[in-house]
């Protein structure tokens, strides 16, 4: 099939943008793709929806990955729930029926994943901005999220809320990509959920410079609800039980500390690893268990305030096989750092429990029961 002359610039895009890759566009993809496309415009006018510059290119990319997919008999895994609960209802069933209206001719039944797949884009591209037909696509401010265990999906949706580009970096240990992927994305701020003592904020400091915030986690931060810094993004993230915990926090101080304490502490941590970022995170994995031995009660909050390097060695040999053979050069970082935090511990033994008499009756205490 011939593609019309609105599809025709699209693949053209595509082409430029896929040639310099390992598989670029061959005639089969272009036949192809000169079916699909004018599926998915006619999908997306009966959804009032508007796919210009990027985004545009982005659906047609996705639908190149589609069509391979389809031809190459390949299926995706199920996503999970919190993927299906970004799009609404309509639109995925929507998404649904573009999809067989491709697959079935050719033999294929209709895939759920595939279907989620475009209704995500669709459903990017109502949540976007509209503009004028004069008016240039303007840049959206990028919102760099990385949290310990891979998740940060419903502080994305708050960045999206609040009218920024989320970019959520998937997978466990996301917290110490954050200034890698803040770099590859021209990101103005990145937010990292990190539970070794901020590791992730310092490693992007010392490896970028960018300046750098603790406290995101604190009862006070939670309630101000926004990040602060010389280059802050100006952007309200949900609440998250934030007030509640503030003001739980404010009445306790208030009635005298019920046993909470707010001290500064130093501590020297020490870490070794392959790479200069596994050994400073190594070492900035050693804070919070350092601060806790310190701490007077039990640790519940360490805010790293400043961070001064004691030693740095990095060393250096040659492995052999069988001492002669496959000469391998090998490298261990050594790391010593001197932290300074403010911890805030609940003394356990200052509190008082109030104390309540049980009597159990003789049935209870037949049968050991309250």
């Amino acid at each position: 099939m011939t593609p019309t002359s609105r599809e025709a610039p699209d693949i053209e895009r595509l082409a430029a943008a896929v040639a310099g890759t390992a598989r670029p566009l061959t005639g089969q993809d272009r036949a192809e793709l000169a079916e699909l496309l004018p599926l998915v415009g006619r999908h997306a006018r009966d959804a009032g929806l508007r796919l210009e510059g990027d985004r545009r290119l982005a659906v047609t990319v996705h639908a190149l990955a589609f069509l391979r997919r389809v031809r190459d008999g390949e299926r995706l895994d199920p996503l999970g729930p919190e993927v299906h609960a970004e799009i609404p209802a309509a639109g995925l069933n929507a998404a649904r029926v573009l999809v067989a209206a491709y697959c079935e001719p050719r033999g294929r039944a209709a895939d759920d994943t595939e279907a989620a797949l475009f209704a995500l884009h669709f459903e990017a591209a109502r949540r976007a901005p509209e503009h004028s037909d004069t008016e240039e696509t303007a840049m959206a401010v990028k919102i760099v999220i990385g949290h310990r265990l891979g998740k940060g999906q419903a502080v994305a949706e708050g960045v999206r809320k609040a009218g920024a580009e989320p970019v959520l970096i998937p997978g466990p240990g996301a917290d110490m990509k954050v200034g890698d992927v803040m770099a590859a994305e021209g990101a103005v701020l990145g937010i990292s959920f990190c539970g070794s003592g901020g590791a992730g904020a310092v490693t992007a400091k010392a490896k970028y410079g960018h300046d750098i915030e603790f406290g995101m986690r604190s009862a006070q931060a939670r309630g101000d609800r926004r990040p602060t810094g010389p280059h802050r993004a100006r952007l309200r993230l949900p609440g998250h039980r934030g007030p509640g915990l503030r003001g739980r926090r404010s009445a306790a101080e208030e009635a005298g500390g019920g046993g909470m304490t707010d001290s500064r502490l130093t501590v020297r941590v020490a870490g070794s690893g392959p790479t200069r970022e596994r050994a400073f995170a190594a070492a900035m994995g050693e804070v919070r268990k350092r601060v806790g031995e310190a701490a007077p009660g039990v640790c519940y909050r360490v805010e790293p305030l400043t961070l001064d390097v004691v030693s740095a060695v990095e060393h250096r040999w040659t492995e052999r096989f069988l001492g002669v053979l496959f000469a391998r050069q090998r490298r261990r970082y050594d790391l010593e750092l001197r932290v300074t935090v403010r911890a805030g511990a609940l003394d356990l033994a200052a509190l008082d429990f109030a104390v309540r008499e049980e009597r159990l009756s003789p049935l209870q205490h037949a049968l050991r029961m309250r």
